[in-house]
């Protein structure tokens, strides 16, 4: 079959390019920009899936479409967003119609049951979604079903769990290899899936006879307290509101990808039924949801992420390390804490020059958040105190925070 994959630059589209290959399939890839390697036997072409000329010309002669093109971190505005996720899937169904193209695989999410309590234990295909419409990436996926459903064509829907595996980088992998886990439940549950898993049944599902939608999750569940564990993070339970205001705090100062109507995805991602993916397709993961993490720590171990900043640290000094623990490893960790708690000292400093009281408490939970983190860190008390923030610094924040906290005058 000839088969064109959007947005299939990425870590997991090229796994999928990968799988479709070795299955015998003639593979073209479709992105804004040429990468810098494809996958060997992968044809290429330049183009964006809100340009229906590009699509047009990507899908005419194609025998089915893979549709992995979306925004994952939500852009500044929503229209932005959904020009992408949702103006990018209406050119690709409406070009499949007039071309007679008419299988399609479109990589969504059990986020599309939406990430809020309420839900039975486990969800299967047919129960309700409801995506809260603040959370641009389960609301779009669940709208991109819909305009599917009613397109006719014979489309299968994956839905996956969180993807974990070595090659992820996405904002799950950088919630995970901060510095410390903010949570307020401890035991709640989540479901991962390997990246190589769900890259084989997309890639099996474009010649497969069924349609519909599936879930597809490792075997089993992990609480936060078990994911903590398995990446070598402290566990810090801060109360849902807090945590909401301080992610809320870090998105508007642009410090942050996480968008505040994405913390549900943290705090109540659906737990699915697999019963359909493994009676009807006969497909079972080769990882659990537990391998899958564990691999994903593999990538994490020497990595730690503060908002949008990344620190990779050296083998012998990385989280969870036995190994000695030395000056550089002070040093880093010393800075990428100092940065973010100057950054927010600042913005509280103008919020109060600017007289914008309204803004205050926000930031100040963003500020003790940080703090928090920095105090309860395993990794600095390993250090010890050469690596603790400076005590002017720490002073200073408090001092910010208070004001910040208590709404500031005009």
């Amino acid at each position: 079959m000839k088969v064109l994959v959007t947005g299939a630059t990425g870590p997991f589209g090229r796994a999928v390019c990968r799988r479709l290959v070795t299955a015998g399939h003639d593979v073209t890839a479709m992105a804004r920009n040429r990468p810098q390697t494809l996958v060997d036997g992968v044809a290429f072409t330049a183009g964006d899936v809100r340009d229906a000329r590009a699509v047009t010309d990507a899908v005419s002669g194609c025998d089915a479409v893979v549709h992995l093109a979306w925004v994952v971190a939500p852009l500044k505005t929503e229209a932005a967003t959904e020009e992408i996720n949702l103006g990018g899937t209406r050119n690709v169904l409406d070009v499949m119609a007039a071309t007679g193209c008419q299988r399609l695989v479109f990589s969504s999410s059990v986020l599309a049951y939406g990430a809020v309590p309420g839900h039975p234990p486990m969800l299967t295909e047919t129960d309700e979604r409801r995506p809260p419409r603040e959370h641009f990436y389960a609301a779009h996926k669940k709208q991109a079903e819909d305009l599917i459903d009613r397109s006719g064509v014979d489309a299968v829907i994956v839905r996956a769990g969180i993807i974990a595996g070595r090659d992820v980088d996405n904002t799950i992998f950088r919630f995970f290899s901060s510095p410390a886990l903010p949570v307020p439940d401890p035991d709640r549950h989540q479901q991962f899936v390997h990246t190589d898993d769900v890259a084989r049944f997309t890639a099996e599902a474009v010649s497969h006879t069924h349609t519909g939608a599936v879930n597809i999750t490792g075997a089993g569940t992990l609480t936060m307290r078990e994911i903590a564990q398995i990446i070598a993070r402290p566990l810090i339970r801060v109360p849902e509101r807090a945590l909401r205001t301080a992610i809320g705090a870090a998105w508007k100062l642009g410090v942050s990808e996480l968008a505040p109507g994405e913390i549900g995805g943290l705090l109540y991602m659906p737990i699915v039924d697999t019963t359909r993916l493994h009676d009807e397709w006969g497909f079972t993961c080769a990882w659990s949801s537990r391998a899958a993490l564990e691999d994903m720590a593999r990538a994490a171990h020497g990595v730690v992420s503060l908002g949008k900043k990344t620190v990779t640290l050296p083998w012998r000094v990385s989280p969870g390390s036995t190994e000695h623990v030395g000056p550089l490893r002070a040093i880093l960790l010393r800075r990428t804490y100092a940065d973010e708690v100057n950054r927010v000292v600042r913005d509280i400093e103008q919020l109060v020059s600017e007289g914008r009281a309204e803004e205050g408490p926000t930031a100040a939970a963003r500020l003790q958040l940080i703090l928090d983190m920095a105090e309860h860190s395993t990794l600095l008390a390993r250090i010890g105190d050469q690596a603790r923030l400076p005590a002017h610094l720490v002073a200073r924040a408090i001092q910010a925070g208070a004001v910040a906290k208590e709404g500031i005058s005009p």
